[in-house]
């Protein structure tokens, strides 16, 4: 349960950018301040020097850090923000950041660099939330208070917070992370299919053994499924891209798979490989479709399937 009793509804947005504050003083002051309800201000972390973290608000609920105004002209205009998302979204911006508060001075001490031990605390906690959230690590999902509002908070975090090094440390993150579920598509394709398709190499590398072998897959898939009387040559052609079938959110089984299986390969984050078109899934090829210009309704269809396969 939230320890500061300054929140709100997040009115039905997922968090997917992650703010960087300074509190402008010190860690247990900064805890007592956001926790104050006569404050009118909350974080849902804050950091200290020594690398303590501690949760003030509920990462369901909307923290009172990064609120902007829908009046044009008036304190917080959202209009005023450098970060394309915050514009482009039109609505207070709570609603879908998560805030990080860090100890410390933009323009004294270490003017918004954090010490060794909080810059780890602050990268590991990032770490989760980019995995729970999905969220892309990329400076316009992690980004300063001075980004959202640059007119009322213009050192915020502080000239001197390391964004190169957050940015490439955490994609070093991902890319490990990513090779691992290479690992676990190659194993579970083996459980699966090699006994009647052939074994792939369980090396963690994306190699084109391992895309043919998926595609066969799924060729396969069609064939028992959809009768489709497709040859089984690893090559997603035009024959393939008309035998494929609509996957929506509800739908699960093998074609589900092998298509989460690909979007690992093309770095996209589909939420598991748990056969099953959720959520996670639906976010996931809507974010697939945006990035390559195809028509964006979170359905997997022939389209879709033709640009993921190739």
């Amino acid at each position: 349960m939230s320890k500061s009793p300054n929140y709100m509804s997040r009115n039905g947005w997922t968090p997917d950018i992650i703010v960087f504050h300074v509190c402008e003083g010190t860690y247990n002051g900064s805890i007592s301040w956001l926790t104050n309800k006569d404050s009118g201000v909350s974080s849902h972390y804050v950091t200290s020097k020594n690398g303590e973290i501690t949760q003030l608000v509920d990462l369901d609920k909307a923290a009172w850090c990064n609120g902007t105004s829908t009046v044009e002209g008036a304190k917080y205009d959202y209009r005023r923000a450098t970060n394309s998302l915050v514009r482009q979204r039109k609505t207070n911006a709570n609603y879908y950041t998560i805030s990080i508060e860090n100890e410390g001075y933009s323009y004294k001490d270490n003017y918004g660099k954090l010490t060794e031990k909080q810059y780890q605390a602050v990268l590991n906690l990032c770490k989760t939330l980019i995995e729970k959230y999905n969220i892309p690590i990329d400076r316009n999902h992690l980004i300063g208070h001075n980004e959202i509002v640059p007119k009322e908070k213009p050192n915020c975090p502080g000239p001197k917070f390391e964004w190169d090094r957050l940015i490439k440390d955490l994609k070093e993150y991902n890319k490990k992370n990513n090779d691992n579920i290479i690992l676990k598509v190659q194993k579970e394709y083996n459980n699966k299919f090699g006994n009647n398709l052939g074994y792939i190499d369980e090396d963690g590398i994306v190699g084109n053994d391992t895309k043919k072998h998926l595609i066969m897959a799924v060729q396969k898939e069609m064939n028992i499924q959809y009768k489709s009387k497709l040859s089984i040559d690893g090559i997603f052609g035009s024959k393939s891209k008309s035998a494929f079938k609509n996957l929506k959110k509800g739908v699960s089984g093998n074609i589900t798979w092998i298509c989460q299986a690909f979007l690992y390969i093309k770095n996209y984050d589909p939420n598991g490989l748990d056969s099953i078109y959720g959520p996670g899934m639906k976010k996931c090829v809507e974010k697939f479709q945006k990035n390559n210009n195809l028509s964006i309704d979170g359905i997997l269809g022939k389209n879709t399937a033709y640009t993921l396969f190739n």
